[in-house]
């Protein structure tokens, strides 16, 4: 009778631990459901950033601001300013234009977990880093992904090139939306903020609806075109960077010889230089159709306000320039990134069309020469170009619905 008066209550309890085992996971599961519920409710407010450098940092602090979700990536091998953050409790902080203070909402080095956390990925990579991470990143790709490739410099290609059956939409930008600085505890400093970036799509077209959630990723307008070789040839950097760093090597070469870049690297004999390159910038572009782009003056003057005649005088007087200091190593992005990636394309895109435009080509030599490389021979290839299929037409399209400023500068030339 005991023995049985036991049994029956060890019964009663075992399947009152199994009544209770059963009821909290089934409040588990409901709350992972509820989890999964909220997270995919906000998932259009996540975005992720591939590169903690200049740019990656500048759009991190920027989308923060703005109460965007973030995801900031940055490859094991180049993560200095990644690790700043993470020793700071996973905190960026942004002075300048934008000063604060915000805690990322995940930081990693992997790269699954960061193309898994948003549909929306910026490609915030130095133009040298760009086809060795393509090839890692499409492995995690999805037709739902949205792309965005700053400073693209024609490498969506590349990116088209890598993925495996899978079409999601990719866009190019000839700039990222800042003027910044990574310091090194991966705190950023951003001097300047663009009011318009040029961009395109490549590969899979996009609708209204694509270029809305695009643009709501940026805080500034955007101008749409209908092709990535127009947003590439009238990407700045390579009018502005490579000729005032090779005429001042001599500065940069000489020691305890600091100097500002613009301020002090752009003179007006240099400035004539700049012009020039930027001149036979304008005539490739015209010979492909693109006949309305801005001088590389008139982009400054309506990115950043100011008037001036020549883009010399707007280097000695802009704010956004003011303290930018020259690097003190020769062997700097300003050639080594600007000459292979952006002059090298221009070049060959010039020859394609009949033009060869020999400012552009001295710089590349010069450059090859300082540097003991071809890169003629090792630069970006353009893309292969059907000019029957060229629409240039400049579809402009902003989030405001209106034009940002331009005023010509008349000591720019529009054409050779």
């Amino acid at each position: 009778m005991i023995i049985i008066l036991i049994q029956d209550k060890t019964q009663k309890l075992g399947m009152t631990l199994i009544f209770i085992k059963q009821q909290y996971e089934k409040s588990l599961f409901s709350k992972k459901r509820k989890y999964r519920k909220i997270k995919m409710k906000n998932r259009h407010n996540n975005v992720t950033i591939i590169g903690a450098g200049n740019s990656g940092l500048a759009m991190a602090a920027d989308l923060k601001a703005r109460g965007f979700s973030v995801c900031l990536y940055s490859h094991a091998d180049h993560d200095s300013k990644w690790r700043g953050i993470y020793s700071q409790e996973k905190k960026l902080t942004a002075t300048g234009c934008l000063n604060g203070q915000w805690t990322i909402d995940l930081l990693t080095r992997n790269l699954k977990k960061a193309a898994n956390f948003s549909d929306h990925i910026f490609l915030a990579l130095p133009s040298y880093a760009q086809e060795s991470m393509f090839h890692t990143l499409a492995d995690h790709i999805t037709n739902n992904h949205i792309i965005i490739n700053l400073n693209g410099n024609l490498s969506s290609p590349l990116l088209t090139k890598k993925l495996k059956g899978t079409s999601p939409v990719i866009v190019e930008t000839n700039a990222a939306p800042h003027a910044s600085r990574a310091m090194n505890k991966g705190d950023v400093h951003i001097s300047g903020e663009k009011k318009f970036i040029p961009i395109a799509a490549y590969g899979r077209k996009i609708d209204a609806v694509h270029k809305k959630k695009i643009g709501a990723l940026f805080k500034c307008d955007l101008e749409w075109f209908d092709n990535i070789i127009a947003v590439a040839l009238q990407a700045y950097n390579g009018v502005l960077h490579p000729a005032p760093t090779l005429l001042n090597t001599g500065w940069t070469e000489a020691q305890n010889r600091d100097f500002l870049f613009y301020k002090d690297g752009l003179s007006p004999s240099v400035g004539k230089i700049v012009e020039a390159i930027d001149a036979e910038r304008l005539e490739i572009a015209r010979r492909y159709g693109y006949k309305n782009l801005r001088t590389t003056l008139q982009a400054l003057q309506g990115i950043y306000g100011g008037e001036s005649r020549l883009i010399s005088e707007f280097a000695q007087s802009a704010k956004v320039y003011e303290s930018i200091k020259a690097s003190s190593d020769i062997q700097n992005r300003y050639l080594t990134e600007d000459v292979p990636f952006i002059l090298v394309p221009w070049y060959k895109l010039g020859i394609k069309v009949g033009f060869k435009a020999k400012t552009i080509k001295n710089i590349i030599e010069l450059a090859s020469v300082m540097h003991d490389k071809d890169y003629m021979k090792t630069g970006r290839m353009p893309p292969e170009t059907n000019m029957a299929t060229l629409q240039p037409d400049m579809r402009y399209e902003s989030a405001t619905g209106h034009s940002p400023p331009v005023k010509p500068g008349a000591g720019s030339p529009q054409h050779v």
